[in-house]
């Protein structure tokens, strides 16, 4: 709505600091609200003197049991904003949930593998002794065994239910593949026994 400023009095201070304007205003139809505050935050302050025409809202309150008037800027909805800045913004965000993401499934295939192929090379033994050096290389045997079968998309056997992955038959030139693949991080001190 327009709204005619009257009297003006000199600009104040809230006990908060915030700066506003004591004002009397008209509206169209001739109604005079006095006492009515515009503060420094809205965007017509600079322009609020005496017969100046603002568009506004005039918002009543009820302070302390009597009635308290503000001229508020008439709401205005966002405008889509910097497009280039919000697709950009996307784009980041998703490069780092996926970044996330594969450094998730990068940890639970280490330990995944780690852990399986720990039980699979002790349970390899059936219950006999063995030395730290006879589970040292099952253990490398096996962790590259499920580090190289790990994805299952990659790898058909271990798609179909109920179908055994399939064990090569010369487990020496599948399992013990002495490659620098960084997987003979195998360290026998840290068993504990």
């Amino acid at each position: 709505m327009l709204y005619t400023i009257g009297q003006v009095t000199e600009q104040q201070s809230k006990s908060s600091g915030k700066m506003y304007k004591r004002v009397n205003v008209k509206d169209p139809s001739g109604v005079v609200t006095s006492g009515v505050a515009v503060f420094s935050s809205t965007p017509f302050y600079s322009q609020v003197v005496t017969n100046a025409q603002v568009e506004g809202v005039l918002k009543e309150k009820d302070y302390n049991g009597s009635k308290s008037y503000t001229l508020e800027a008439p709401y205005q909805p966002r405008s889509g904003g910097n497009k280039a800045m919000g697709t950009e913004m996307i784009k980041q965000k998703s490069e780092a949930v996926k970044a996330a993401q594969d450094s998730k499934v990068e940890s639970i295939k280490v330990s995944s593998t780690f852990t399986a192929a720990w039980n699979t090379a002790i349970a390899s033994f059936g219950g006999k002794e063995f030395t730290q050096d006879e589970l040292a290389k099952e253990f490398k045997m096996w962790r590259r065994y499920f580090v190289n079968n790990y994805d299952v998309e990659e790898n058909p056997a271990l798609t179909s239910h109920g179908t055994e992955v399939p064990w090569p038959e010369d487990k020496s030139s599948t399992l013990n593949n002495d490659s620098d693949d960084g997987l003979d991080s195998f360290n026998s001190d840290s068993i504990p026994f």
